[in-house]
């Protein structure tokens, strides 16, 4: 547009009452008209910081409910007789990272049978009164259930009974069930079959 549009556009303004917009305000409308590009990196790069602290958040709640996760492992160690079932040596471990104290394993009975057919029955009586006063993170000790008596049986049925304090005194009990499975005769050998929790037993009782 030449000079002379320009005022005659002016002068049509200025009689219906509005103003022509000058060079440079014409130019600032094109500019706020103009849509503002927002670059994708920095929405992106917030995600993914968002991503890596929800990880990181989620690993450090694992790693502090595995690290005061408290366990034993029970599981047959050492049979110096086989055909003595009861004579089977059972290994008793610390599983946890801390130090457990006033650790008793005890040999429940739930199930014997010989092959006459005969059922004895201990009702939940304790056969081993081994006590540990502590046991460190990966320490074992050993425990038996003491029944004498050479028979032969068809069927057998444990439960290795262990029961300790962690470090803030809280109690804890597992028992571990154990089947004894004979074979060639007079041997025998004790087969796993599950764990679950028990009830704390007070020794002062006896």
């Amino acid at each position: 547009m030449n000079k002379r549009q320009i005022k005659r556009l002016a002068h049509i303004a200025r009689k219906l009452g509005r103003s022509m917009p000058t060079g440079s305000e014409s130019q600032g409308q094109e500019q706020s008209q103009t849509p503002i590009r927002t670059t994708p990196r920095r929405s992106t790069f917030h995600a993914a910081r968002w991503v890596i602290g929800c990880v990181a958040t989620v690993l450090t709640i694992a790693t502090g409910i595995f690290a005061f996760r408290f366990d034993v492992n029970v599981e047959p160690y050492a049979l110096p007789d086989q055909s003595l079932p009861f004579s089977q040596l059972f290994s008793v471990g610390n599983a946890s990272l801390f130090t457990i104290y006033d650790l008793t394993p005890r040999c429940q009975v739930d199930v014997l049978r010989d092959t006459r057919g005969n059922n004895f029955s201990f009702g939940g009586m304790t056969k081993m009164r081994e006590f540990i006063a502590e046991l460190a993170p990966g320490a074992k000790t050993t425990a038996t259930c003491s029944i004498s008596g050479a028979v032969e049986w068809t069927e057998l049925r444990i439960k290795i009974v262990v029961q300790y304090r962690t470090p803030f005194r809280f109690r804890r009990c597992k028992a571990v069930r154990f089947d004894g499975v004979p074979h060639n005769g007079n041997a025998y050998t004790w087969a796993y079959h599950g764990s679950e929790p028990c009830e704390w037993f007070d020794y002062r009782r006896l």
